[in-house]
């Protein structure tokens, strides 16, 4: 079931007219925020409640797919809304910190039975009945949650989870024990006193290309008979999974002594975006790399031979939904030092074949790239798209005209790796408000 969660905004205008007295007109307006959703739980047997934030521009008909980042304690009143006020900051165009993403926010139905696992201390067992089922919690996330996303919306590979306090023991616990679940974890000042610390003796699956940011503030002694310092216990657990050496593994820890456990949270997070979203040197899997600072060579990453599948769309703005499939080269050379390069397309399939030819050109004065292609069938070159790659995905746009319509023209390239690319146009007849794709092209290095 999906609700609207929504804050009611009141506007009040005073309307003065000389010496009358000034009277307020209120206006009651709907802000909406996101969608509440509610997921039966077989693991957990009982109604689960997510608060579930979309990005601006997200259409459930266009192919975009966006990184998802799961947030416990995420109901209303805890930290849904301030931690999703972050992301959409990070996310404007004009900061560029965080690829615009989905927020998934668990509703807190009982922290301690969902975030701990058992304890051996008899006296917690005492005060708290219901811990210990951390293990029902964790397999509610791997075997109903992720795959219910995943499912009704449009998300790509890149998972992330915030926890803090016992959220940030239970999202240990997880990278311990399940660590694929997400390539990005942001564990805040992590209760890793439960059961006098036993979690920080357990050995750690092997796992890799993971960034792991760790936060903790001043504070101090731990609610356990055997004293603990919990920011001994952060940085424990950062040289821990340090020092298991394991491939492509990115750990940052984060001491912010002006913070307490109460306030640390916000801050932390946004540190957290800063670190595991540099806005420079995106490492791109392999060797392959994009920098902002040298945008002439962003399509460095694209020089050689490929082998690409096309998908094309028969007719575009129809309301048909038939595709016709390709498959062939792509030969893509760097020209005039690398100010320039051709992609030379030549693809066949059973409706017939697709020759044609993109010069990308860089202008030095608005650090943009333009995509001239040319189908030589007909050999004319359609209006460039325009644009450039950040955060390692290309967004290139252009207006024009199909079938006496005026539309928006949108290029976008992504998935980028050293063995791997995906390309997908798409038209838009209402000004970019809906966007249909009509070309989808993967490439697989050849050499």
């Amino acid at each position: 079931m999906t609700r609207i969660l929504i804050i009611f905004i009141f506007s009040f205008i005073s309307i003065c007219a000389y010496s009358q007295k000034a009277k307020q007109i209120s206006n009651e307006k709907t802000f909406v925020l996101g969608l509440i959703e509610e997921i039966q739980s077989k693991e957990l047997n009982e109604k689960r409640e997510l608060n579930i934030y979309l990005p601006e521009g997200y259409n459930p008909k266009d192919t975009i797919k966006y990184p998802v980042i799961y947030l416990l304690d995420g109901s209303a009143d805890e930290d849904f809304i301030h931690i999703v006020g972050l992301v959409q900051f990070n996310s404007f165009e004009w900061i560029n910190q965080v690829p615009k993403s989905i927020v998934v926010g668990i509703a807190t139905v009982d922290r301690r039975r969902d975030f701990t696992f058992p304890t051996t201390i008899e006296e917690d067992k005492k005060a708290y009945p219901t811990t210990g089922h951390s293990d029902k919690f964790i397999s509610f996330i791997e075997k109903e949650l992720q795959p219910y996303i995943q499912n009704k919306f449009k998300t790509n590979h890149s998972k992330t989870i915030i926890g803090q306090s016992l959220g940030g023991l239970v999202a240990t616990e997880i990278l311990f024990k399940k660590p694929t679940l997400f390539n990005k974890y942001i564990i805040v000042s992590p209760s890793l006193w439960w059961d006098n610390g036993s979690l920080l003796n357990q050995s750690i699956s092997n796992f890799e290309n993971t960034d792991i940011y760790i936060g903790v503030g001043k504070e101090g002694l731990t609610p356990t008979l055997i004293p603990r310092i919990m920011e001994e216990d952060a940085k424990h657990l950062s040289a821990k999974i340090k020092n298991m050496e394991n491939k492509n593994v990115n750990v940052y820890f984060d001491f912010l002594p002006q913070e307490n456990h109460a306030t640390i949270l916000h801050t932390a997070v946004n540190n957290a975006f800063k670190v595991l979203y540099p806005q420079t040197n995106y490492s791109l899997n392999d060797t392959t790399m994009l920098t902002d600072e040298n945008p002439q060579n962003d399509f460095d990453f694209h020089i050689g031979t490929w082998t690409t599948k096309v998908k094309v769309l028969k007719n575009p703005l129809s309301g048909s939904d038939e595709w016709l499939e390709f498959e062939g080269t792509s030969i893509v050379s760097q020209i005039c030092n690398g100010n320039a390069n051709m992609v030379e397309l030549d693809v066949k399939g059973k409706s017939g074949k697709i020759e044609g030819v993109s010069l990308r050109l860089y202008n030095p004065k608005t650090q943009q790239w333009s995509l001239n292609y040319a189908n030589m069938k007909t050999g004319v070159l359609e209006i460039p798209t325009v644009g450039s790659l950040k955060n390692g995905i290309g967004s290139f746009y252009n207006e024009d005209t199909f079938n006496g319509k005026k539309i928006l023209v949108r290029f976008i390239i992504s998935n980028i790796t050293s063995k791997s690319i995906h390309f997908e146009q798409a038209f838009s007849i209402d000004n970019g408000t809906t966007w249909e794709t009509n070309w989808i092209a993967d490439d697989i290095r050849i050499k």
